[in-house]
């Protein structure tokens, strides 16, 4: 049962401090990957809020990938990649950017093959890494 107190919120908002606070859960791996999480209306019982509070929240990690909602089912942890939830600082700079590189080369073979499957050329694509595509 997820449990939090609001004495530290100061002036905060209630939905901006339960969006912190679970954010900052799911990023420490208290809240693991695939966990369920509870309903707006239990858990807006449970903390005494509002169910508007509780959706406020949840949209917000939703957008933001933390969370995933499966219909009639409910919310659940996503998978979070650590690395990518520190703080950037300096000695973690070439971390993060091996990671993009790596991704970017990902997206260039995967756009490649959808563009040789929806239009049968055979044109490699180039200039991602500046930011835009070009056939």
């Amino acid at each position: 049962m997820l449990t939090y107190t609001f004495e530290e919120r100061g002036e905060k908002p209630y939905y901006q401090y339960l969006y912190e606070v679970l954010k900052e859960d799911i990023e420490e791996g208290r809240l693991k990957e695939g966990e369920h999480l509870p309903s707006k209306r239990a858990f807006a019982k449970q903390l005494g809020l509002s169910v508007m509070t509780i959706a406020s929240a949840y949209e917000q990690l939703l957008v933001e990938g933390y969370i995933y909602a499966v219909e009639k089912k409910g919310y659940y942890v996503a998978a979070v990649q650590p690395y990518l939830t520190e703080p950037l600082h300096h000695e973690h700079k070439g971390k993060q950017e091996l990671f993009l590189e790596a991704n970017v080369d990902e997206l260039k073979t995967l756009l490649e093959v959808a563009l040789i499957q929806s239009t049968g050329a055979s044109n490699r694509i180039e200039g991602i890494s500046t930011g835009y595509v070009r056939v």
